[in-house]
């Protein structure tokens, strides 16, 4: 991580972000529970976790969520799309409601760093993680 991307990523129009604890917390619980794994090592369990990583980033994420939801590029039959939400929802990056106008935000304003909530302009870390753990109700206002 850059000292940039660093100094860059908790602030916007010069005023720091506040945590999200709840994120921080939550991620910081799941990668401490995976420094177990060499102890609970098998190779069932390492299939299990391709499949489902494919399962719910592949097809819940990238195709329900972003092809079907966001972009709306294909149509699927009413039971289908909601099948695919619900994987998409397995992923843990939210509801399908939040995720699709996070994104939609997202493309509106690419160009304005303030504004775009995942902007790759404030780093690599910024637009991939980072932004998970800031509260950010300038971009996520659910009163609007």
């Amino acid at each position: 991580m850059t000292s940039n991307a660093v100094s860059a990523a908790p602030t916007k129009r010069g005023q720091s972000l506040a945590l999200n604890w709840t994120n921080v917390a939550f991620f910081g619980a799941i990668h401490a529970i995976a420094l177990l794994a060499p102890w609970f090592f098998s190779w069932t369990a390492l299939g299990v976790t391709l499949f489902l990583h494919w399962l719910f980033g592949s097809i819940g994420i990238c195709l329900g969520y972003h092809r079907l939801l966001t972009h709306r590029s294909f149509q699927v039959p009413k039971p289908l799309e909601y099948l695919i939400t619900l994987i998409g929802a397995f992923a843990l990056q939210g509801g399908p409601i939040f995720w699709v106008a996070g994104h939609r935000v997202h493309h509106l304003h690419t160009e304005d760093v303030d504004r775009d909530p995942y902007s790759a302009r404030r780093g690599f870390w910024w637009s991939h993680m980072m932004w998970l753990f800031y509260v950010q109700p300038q971009v996520f206002d659910y009163d609007s």
